[in-house]
């Protein structure tokens, strides 16, 4: 089921049809039902890390369906957009702030700095990427596992996802959360078109492998959304 998943997925991708299926199974947003399908799985008290937080639209809502006793981690790690963060969620008491994208290991790594202030398409490159017109910005990385190992961030129960196609590094970084059975949902964006520049198309298998290894029921909200739960 997997595999005919994605290349279904691709298929569509070269004919240039899968803005029009989304459209046309989703007509009132495949957004709307990505949103629905996380948010009904946020329990209150809950603690919900937000990675690729941006400017808030998610972590304002999740700071809201956690409540008072609940928690959300966002993670922003575009230094301009992090102070729009932080400043636009300023009145929630719930929201921790980090200036960290999340990855395999810790380290810095060169990002895409586009001149829109708050852009939602910046984009991890890499330390050996070289292309004098694209104008990039190092960002600190670290590993989901060691910020909750080392008690600098709260272990998680939600996992919301969307970093541009840095998605499997995040997952791999994970690996010994996963296996905690407190986070049971992760909820994330796969971003097909650039896996496929990067010649990484592995990725979303390895994502659902490693995620169904650890028990996760893995649903598919639209062609390119995952909610995983258990």
């Amino acid at each position: 089921m997997l595999r005919i998943t994605i290349l279904l997925r691709q298929l569509l991708r070269l004919l240039k049809l899968n803005r029009v299926l989304a459209k046309l199974l989703y007509p009132s947003g495949y957004e709307a039902k990505f949103d629905e399908a996380i948010l009904n799985r946020i329990r209150p008290g809950d603690t919900v890390w937000d990675v690729g937080a941006n400017v808030g639209y998610y972590t304002e809502k999740f700071a809201i369906a956690t409540g008072e006793k609940g928690t959300v981690q966002a993670f922003e790690p575009v230094t301009d957009t992090f102070d729009i963060l932080s400043n636009n969620m300023s009145s929630f008491q719930n929201i921790n702030f980090f200036c960290y994208a999340l990855g395999k290991s810790n380290e810095s790594l060169l990002m895409t700095d586009s001149d829109e202030t708050g852009s939602p398409t910046n984009k991890i490159l890499g330390n050996d990427f070289e292309h004098a017109e694209i104008s990039t910005i190092n960002i600190q990385v670290r590993r989901g596992d060691n910020l909750v190992d080392e008690k600098e961030a709260m272990p998680p129960n939600v996992i919301k996802i969307d970093v541009e196609g840095h998605e499997g590094d995040v997952i791999e970084g994970l690996s010994g959360l996963l296996g905690n059975n407190a986070v049971h949902t992760i909820a994330m964006e796969i971003h097909f078109a650039l896996l496929d520049e990067r010649n990484e198309n592995h990725v979303p298998k390895f994502i659902v492998t490693e995620l169904e290894k650890h028990s996760f029921a893995v649903n598919w909200t639209d062609p390119s959304h995952i909610v995983a739960y258990r």
